[in-house]
C-alpha cells in the first residue's frame, strides 16, 4: 500500500517537473522572439507579385520571420518563384494573424497596419513615404550570386555591353507620361545602323570567351542575344564586369528593369533614359548616362567608344554607392525600420508581374 502510495506521488511529481519544464521552455521561446527575432506579419495581394516576392525575399536574407496571410488569388498567381519561398525556416502562410508580436504590413488601411502599401508608385512623391525599389531578378536572391556583388574592378574586355533577350516580338516602344522610352531591340537597331564598325555581337559562347582572351574589343559594344548565347547568373555577372558601361533599356511593359540594378551592383556604369523616374533619382556623368531620343543615345554611345567621358573609375564608384545605399536588401530592410521609428506609413510597391498594373493606375489618373 505504501509502495503505491510513494509511486502515485512520484508520478504527479513528474508531471508536475514536465509542466513547469513545459512552461519555461514557453517563456524561453517568448524572451528569445522578443529580444533576438524580428517577425513580419504580411497580408498583401500576391497580386503585387514580383515585387511582393522581393519584399519577401529581403525580409528573409536580413533573418526576418515572415507570414504570409493566403488569400482567395494566392493559388492564381502562386508560380516557381513564389514556390521557392518555402525552402526558408523563416518563411510560413498563414490565415490568421500570429499570436505574437510582429510588424504589420498590408494593402488594406484597416486594421490599421504599422506599413501601408500602395500600388500608385509613380504618384507624386509624398511626405513621409518609401519607395520599395527596383530589384535584380528573382533568381539573384534564391543563390548566393546577390552575396558576391561587388565593385571589384576586373580587366575590361568591352566598351558597352548588353545581354538578354532580343526577340521583337516582346519588346517595344513605351509611352509613359507624354514620353517615348526606346526599346532594347530598337537601341540595337539604331547601333547596327549607325555604329556596326564598333558592334561585337557573338553568336556562340566560344566565339565570346575567345574575344575575350584576343582583348581586341575594348573600345566596342558587345550585344549578347540570349537566344545565341544564354549566359548563367556568374557568367552574365562576369560579363557586366568586363564592360565598362551598360545599356538599361526598358522592360517588356514597364519602363524599369532588373538590368539597371544588376549593373549598378557591379559597378557598371548605366546608360538609361528613365534615370529621373527612379526614386531616388540617378544623375547624370555622376552615377550613370542618360539620353533623350535615339540621336541623342548615338551621341552619348561614340562618346563612350572615344574615351570621350572623363572619370569613369569616380563614375563606377559612384553607380556601386547608389546600388548599395538604396538596392540591397540590408539597405532596404534598413529602411523599413526606421519607416518604423519614425512612424511613415506608406510604403509605394510596383504591383503587376513586373509593375505593370502600376503603370496602368498611373495613366488612369493622367
Amino acid at each position: 500500500m505504501q509502495f503505491r502510495i510513494l509511486f502515485r506521488k512520484a508520478k504527479n511529481l513528474s508531471k508536475i517537473v514536465v509542466y513547469r519544464f513545459r512552461i519555461l521552455v514557453n517563456i524561453l521561446n517568448l524572451l528569445t522572439r522578443s529580444s533576438a527575432d524580428s517577425y513580419v506579419y504580411l497580408d498583401v495581394s500576391i497580386k503585387f507579385n514580383r515585387y511582393l516576392l522581393a519584399l519577401i525575399q529581403f525580409l528573409l536574407l536580413s533573418d526576418i520571420h515572415v507570414s504570409l496571410k493566403l488569400r482567395s488569388e494566392s493559388a492564381k498567381y502562386w508560380d516557381k518563384y513564389y514556390q521557392k519561398l518555402t525552402v526558408f525556416e523563416r518563411f510560413s502562410l498563414v490565415t490568421q494573424p500570429p499570436n505574437h508580436k510582429v510588424i504589420y504590413i498590408s494593402d488594406k488601411p484597416y486594421p490599421k497596419p504599422d506599413i501601408l502599401v500602395d500600388p500608385n508608385y509613380f504618384k507624386e512623391e509624398l511626405q513621409n513615404s518609401y519607395h520599395f525599389p527596383v530589384t535584380c531578378h528573382p533568381d539573384f536572391y534564391f543563390s548566393n550570386v546577390y552575396k558576391t556583388l561587388t565593385c571589384k574592378t576586373s580587366e575590361k574586355s568591352f566598351c558597352v555591353g548588353f545581354a538578354g533577350n532580343l526577340n521583337e516580338k516582346f519588346y517595344d516602344q513605351i509611352e509613359f507620361q507624354d514620353e517615348n522610352y526606346l526599346s532594347r531591340c530598337q537601341l540595337v537597331a539604331y547601333i547596327q545602323k549607325h555604329l556596326s564598325h564598333l558592334l561585337f555581337q557573338p553568336t556562340s559562347y566560344s566565339e565570346y570567351l575567345n574575344a575575350i582572351q584576343v582583348g581586341k574589343h575594348k573600345k566596342k559594344i558587345c550585344i549578347i542575344d540570349r537566344r545565341q548565347v544564354n549566359l548563367n547568373l556568374e557568367q552574365y555577372l562576369d560579363f557586366l564586369r568586363r564592360c565598362r558601361f551598360s545599356l538599361c533599356p526598358p522592360g517588356i511593359t514597364m519602363i524599369y528593369s532588373h538590368n539597371l540594378v544588376e549593373s549598378l551592383s557591379v559597378g557598371c556604369v548605366p546608360i538609361l533614359q528613365y534615370a529621373h523616374r527612379l526614386q531616388p533619382q540617378l544623375t547624370n556623368l555622376e552615377n550613370c548616362l542618360t539620353f533623350h531620343n535615339a540621336d541623342d543615345f548615338i551621341d552619348v554611345i561614340s562618346k563612350v567608344c572615344n574615351d570621350k567621358i572623363e572619370a569613369l573609375e569616380v563614375l563606377s564608384s559612384n553607380a556601386f554607392k547608389f546600388y548599395t545605399e538604396f538596392m540591397t536588401p540590408v539597405s532596404v530592410v534598413k529602411k523599413i525600420n526606421q519607416m518604423i521609428s519614425a512612424d511613415v506609413k506608406l510604403m509605394f510597391l510596383l504591383c503587376g508581374n513586373t509593375g505593370e498594373i502600376s503603370v496602368k493606375l498611373a495613366k488612369q489618373k493622367r
